[in-house]
C-alpha cells in the first residue's frame, strides 16, 4: 500500500497512484486528492449553481459519492 501521509500534492505522485492508495484504504490519499481538486471543482459548480451554499452542498455530495463508490472505479485500459 502506498502511504500518502506527508505527501504534498506537488511531489510527483500521480492522481492514479493516489486513487489506488485510497481504494486500498489510505484515507490520507483521499485527503490529498480532495485538497487538490476541491477548489477547481467548486469553481466549476458555481458556473451552474451560483448560490454558494448550494454549490458547497453539491461539492460535498460529489466527494461523498466518490468516497462511497471508490471500489466501483476501475482503471481505464
Amino acid at each position: 500500500m502506498i502511504k500518502a501521509q506527508g505527501i504534498h500534492k506537488n511531489v510527483g505522485i500521480s492522481d492514479e497512484m493516489l486513487f489506488e492508495a485510497f481504494q486500498k484504504g489510505d484515507a490520507t490519499a483521499f485527503d490529498v486528492l480532495l485538497e487538490k481538486y476541491q477548489g477547481v471543482l467548486y469553481t466549476y459548480i458555481l458556473r451552474f449553481i451560483p448560490d454558494r451554499a448550494r454549490a458547497e452542498d453539491v461539492l460535498q455530495n460529489v466527494f461523498m459519492k466518490v468516497f462511497e463508490k471508490k471500489d466501483q472505479f476501475h482503471k481505464s485500459i
